[in-house]
C-alpha cells in the first residue's frame, strides 16, 4: 500500500491526490494514515497542490489537518491563515511549528 501511495504521489494528478486522501479517515489503520501523510510530501505538481488546497478548505477534519501539515511544511503561512480565518482549520493547525 505504501508503495502504491508513493507512486501516486510522484504522478501527482488530482485523481492521485484523491486516492491518497481516501486513506485519511478514522476507520483506517495508523499505518495507512502515516503512509498517506508520507506520500503527500511527494506531491509537487501544480494540479496535485491545487487538489490538496481544496481538501484544506473542504475535506474531512483529518484531511484538513494533513493538508495543513502539507502547506506548513512548505512555509505557505498565508494560505494557512486564510484557511483559519474561514474556519476550515483551527489555530493549532494553522500556527503550530
Amino acid at each position: 500500500m505504501a508503495r502504491e501511495l508513493s507512486q501516486r504521489a510522484k504522478q501527482g494528478s488530482a485523481k492521485d491526490v484523491d486516492r491518497i486522501m481516501e486513506h485519511l479517515h478514522t476507520d483506517h489503520s495508523l499505518a495507512e494514515i502515516k503512509a498517506a501523510d508520507f506520500a503527500l510530501d511527494f506531491i509537487r505538481s501544480e494540479e496535485g497542490t491545487d487538489c490538496i488546497r481544496r481538501y484544506l478548505f473542504s475535506g474531512t477534519g483529518m484531511q484538513r489537518n494533513y493538508s495543513a501539515n502539507y502547506f506548513r511544511r512548505r512555509g505557505m503561512r498565508s494560505l494557512l491563515l486564510q484557511a483559519w480565518e474561514q474556519g476550515a482549520i483551527d489555530e493549532i493547525q494553522a500556527f503550530c511549528r
